[in-house]
């Protein structure tokens, strides 16, 4: 009555209210600690999924069902000890991790310790050689051990034309074949180097060298005891030249193989019937690429298929072409000048157009990359809105639309993500294209004019290939040149190309790689090696020389395609972005000489010319010693990928790698002998006053 309390609404007393009171909050803290716990846990969110499960599986036996669902008894004190095997493992790795860097950091002192070695012996050994060369002892046959195989053999009236006979009507006169780069290791030159020095008249003739010796010939009577010889690789026998395994030695001291081998040594020459016949497979020590040779044989296999040039000829090309961007009266179609010489051979300032210019480098407004924005300033984008051009020439692209497609169709942070991005990688193609072109003359390619011109094209390539290489996100340079359909070339007018690339190609990552394990495994650079010791040497492998200059090698490799011909500078450099204006001078006259007996050999044949460069230092640190720069000329022939080559990767070539040299070589000895006849040592042209060139013989 009257009371507005709980008591009174309920008829309790003021005890019975507050002990009631009391345990409500004691409840409601416990069903707070109970809420609380099932939320840290998600229990009730457990439960809800876990009922769901069982109302959409409807299984057979629902509280089984729920039981599979929990973990099983047990199972975490199973998981601690994987854990502690798991901890104890990964110390355990990490140890030998270190182990095997303190390894490696050993092994990189001894590498350096044999280097410092190997030049110290590289020192040595030439001392020796030179003084063997110079020593006034003569043979039984009369002649001086330090007299060349060309010399020794003059007297031969039938002989072939030798390489000392090109080299006397080159510019700097006689040089001797026994000239050998610097970065050898001397041991490797000694199977070559010492036939002159040590077997006296045996060197008047080629196929004496090639033999095996005789059983009752005793080897030390032929050396010099003054020389301390290194062991052949493996500790196998010398004879000749050759090293054979064992049990090849033992047969050619039988011999029983005598025979064969001096017949295709012979073919290597040209000195054997045609009706021999070779199947080789040859494998090129710079790719790893294997060649498969087709050579001699009286009959040809029937072929009902012929091919027709489609291209024309240099003398059947105008000197100018009004459509031309690249001839005189057209420069309004191209961009400004990066670099230009003008008609003095004299470099005029960027941009700057000279009057009467002879050699010009433009960018290229139809790159085959994206035109990275900002190096050719606003002077190039302006120049451009007057001049057809590709989009990508002023760094405008749409490649976000393909790499957005590819992104959606990641799954990012996932497996299949991984395996998507590992599938498909893609990155902006972008990089720098910028063309130099060589000459004022439609037609003025490198078969006929002369050396100072094609210097300037070099001097050009190398210049901006200095420039390039300093910009952000170059990692190779490419030059090249393309003459023909052929080789993939859309202009004659003679031009060459540098392109710049950000990233390192499989092709380059290759080469490096097999130079560097090969220098590692023999201890002398695999370009010296094949392409200047070999071919300067009196061996078999002298067959493959083309010409020797003072600086420079023109051979054709041991194994390639048709009359592929290496321009290798005696002295070893990893990049060709170092050498002398001299040297670029002498690489101008010997590339100019070689394209002409190109020229003459295959009538006017489509090419290309690169160079193979590792420009970028860290690209070889620490392999400087092992990386050669070379030039490569390439011609081009109908069909040089058929089944056989799409389906193996094996290229077929039909002939030998020395046939092609023996033909280039006389051809190179007829130019000079026609050039001294008149009595000048250039091709028959001149910017000014137009050309004269014979027909290919």
């Amino acid at each position: 009555e009257g009371g507005g309390g709980t008591g009174g609404l309920f008829g309790l007393d003021e005890a019975a209210s507050a002990s009631l009171a009391q345990h409500a909050d004691k409840h409601r803290h416990v069903a707070d600690d109970a809420q609380e716990y099932l939320d840290k846990f998600q229990v009730i969110g457990f439960m809800h999924a876990l009922l769901h499960t069982v109302i959409r599986e409807r299984p057979a036996d629902p509280y089984q069902f729920m039981a599979l669902q929990f973990p099983r008894t047990g199972r975490e004190p199973e998981e601690r000890p994987r854990t502690r095997e798991k901890c104890e493992r990964k110390e355990q790795l990490r140890v030998r991790n270190e182990a095997l860097e303190t390894e490696v950091e050993e092994l990189k002192s001894e590498v350096a310790a044999l280097r410092r070695s190997n030049r110290e012996l590289q020192a040595r050994l030439k001392d020796a050689f030179d003084l063997a060369e110079t020593s006034p002892t003569t043979t039984a046959g009369g002649s001086s051990p330090g007299m060349t195989r060309a010399t020794t053999a003059s007297s031969s009236s039938d002989r072939r034309p030798s390489t000392s006979d090109l080299l006397s009507m080159s510019p700097g006169g006689r040089r001797s074949l026994s000239r050998a780069p610097t970065c050898l290791l001397a041991g490797r030159r000694r199977p070559v180097m010492l036939l002159d020095t040590l077997r006296g008249s045996a060197s008047a003739g080629l196929l004496p060298d090639l033999l095996p010796l005789r059983k009752d010939q005793s080897r030390s009577s032929l050396m010099n005891p003054d020389l301390h010889m290194l062991p052949s690789p493996k500790n196998k026998a010398l004879h000749g030249i050759v090293t054979f395994s064992d049990a090849g030695a033992r047969r050619a001291d039988d011999g029983t193989i005598s025979e064969g081998l001096a017949k295709f040594w012979a073919r290597l020459h040209g000195e054997a019937d045609q009706s021999d016949e070779f199947r080789v497979l040859r494998q090129s020590v710079t790719t790893g690429r294997w060649t498969l040779y087709t050579a001699g044989g009286n009959f040809k296999k029937p072929s009902q298929f012929s091919y027709q040039r489609r291209a024309p000829r240099l003398t059947e090309l105008p000197t100018t072409e009004p459509r031309c961007p690249f001839c005189v009266g057209n420069e309004h179609k191209t961009p400004d000048p990066l670099l230009c010489f003008d008609e003095n051979g004299e470099e005029t300032e960027p941009g700057v157009l000279a009057k009467g210019w002879r050699v010009r480098v433009i960018p290229n407004i139809f790159p085959l990359l994206v035109t990275p924005k900002g190096l050719y300033g606003e002077a190039f984008r302006k120049k451009l809105e007057h001049i057809p051009h590709s989009s990508v020439a002023l760094g405008n692209h749409q490649n976000g639309i393909l790499q957005e497609a590819l992104d959606d169709a990641d799954e990012q942070g996932t497996p299949e993500g991984d395996k998507s991005r590992e599938l498909y990688r893609q990155i902006n193609a972008c990089g720098y294209s910028e063309v130099v072109v060589e000459n004022p003359i439609h037609n003025g390619l490198l078969a006929i004019v002369d050396h100072t011109q094609v210097a300037l094209a070099l001097r050009a390539l190398q210049s901006r290939g200095r420039v390039l290489v300093q910009q952000p996100g170059v990692r190779q340079l490419l030059y090249f040149k393309q003459y023909g359909a052929l080789s993939g070339g859309s202009l004659v007018h003679p031009h060459m190309q540098v392109v710049t690339l950000p990233l390192l190609t499989p092709e380059m990552q290759n080469r490096l790689k097999r130079a560097t394990t090969f220098y590692d495994n023999h201890g002398c650079c695999s370009i010296c090696q094949s392409n200047i010791f070999e071919p300067l040497g009196t061996g078999a492998h002298a067959s493959r020389l083309v010409y020797q200059s003072d600086n420079f090698v023109a051979a054709v490799p041991f194994a390639s395609n048709q009359y592929r011909v290496s321009i290798c500078p005696i002295q070893h450099n990893h990049s060709w972005l170092s050498i002398s204006l001299e040297e670029v001078n002498e690489l101008a006259w010997l590339l100019q000489l070689v394209m002409e007996g190109i020229y003459k050999s295959l009538d006017d044949p489509e090419y290309n010319i690169y160079i193979v460069s590792a420009d970028k230092p860290s690209e070889v640190a620490g392999s400087e010693e092992a990386v050669h720069w070379v030039m490569e000329v390439h011609p081009r022939f109908p069909a040089e990928l058929g089944g056989m080559e799409l389906a193996s990767g094996i290229r077929v070539i039909s002939g030998l790698p020395e046939d092609f040299a023996q033909q280039l070589r006389t051809d190179l000895l007829n130019i000079l002998e026609a050039r001294q006849a008149v009595g000048r040592v250039e091709p028959r042209f001149s910017p000014h006053h137009g050309y004269e060139l014979a027909a290919p013989t």
